[in-house]
């Protein structure tokens, strides 16, 4: 049960920070809901031409194939904005899902997975809370 909650928690915080923070640093929440939509949508096909395979698609017979940009995909993995709290998660119940990129970024040492999504969850809840304070004072 506590791996639920906190899997939980992980999600929620990540999913309402991030377009909490970029609707209060504008004036038009319809940009900032576009904005955070693109960048989810950009981010995930960025993140899966960078850690995709050099023919575009998996060998048959073969459940591994080389990245196009080699070893650097695990690197490269972060880059899916969208997969941050799938990672912690996995991490969490340490469980590896079937995804390709998840099993790539599994490869990279835990805190790097851990350190980005306290940099978009806190550091992003940080710059929101500093924002709201300076307009309240």
């Amino acid at each position: 049960m506590p791996r639920i909650l906190a899997a939980g928690f992980v999600l929620a915080a990540f999913i309402t920070t991030l377009p909490l923070a970029v609707a209060a640093f504008t004036d038009r929440r319809a940009l900032a809901a576009a904005f955070v939509i693109g960048l989810f949508i950009i981010s995930s096909a960025a993140g899966g031409i960078l850690t995709g395979c050099h023919e575009g698609r998996e060998h048959q017979g073969d459940s591994e194939c080389e990245a196009i940009t080699g070893d650097a995909a695990k690197w490269l993995g972060v880059v899916d904005v969208s997969r941050v709290p799938t990672n912690i998660n996995n991490m969490i119940f340490d469980d590896e899902d079937g995804d390709r990129r998840s099993r790539i970024v599994s490869e990279l040492p835990r805190v790097v997975p851990i350190g980005l999504y306290l940099v978009m969850t806190g550091g992003l809840g940080a710059a929101l809370w500093l924002r709201y304070r300076r307009l309240t004072v």
